[in-house]
């Protein structure tokens, strides 16, 4: 549903450096879910998915495990 909100994209490129500092540090699951799960819910004011969310930070994590 944000693509309806294109004109704001630029709030979404906001949250990737953070993202990518967490992945680089080494941040384990816990810490990138609960990162992905405050913009979700709070920032973006989302009801929230949580078991999507924990399904994409750890893929994040064992994508960055592979490198």
């Amino acid at each position: 549903g944000v693509a309806a909100y294109s004109d704001n994209l630029g709030e979404y490129d906001s949250y990737v450096p953070r993202l990518c500092a967490l992945l680089e540090d080494g941040a384990d699951h816990r810490k990138v879910f609960e990162y992905l799960w405050v913009i979700e819910t709070d920032s973006m004011g989302l009801n929230g998915d949580r078991q999507s969310t924990e399904e994409f930070a750890s893929r994040l994590c064992s994508l960055v495990a592979k490198l």
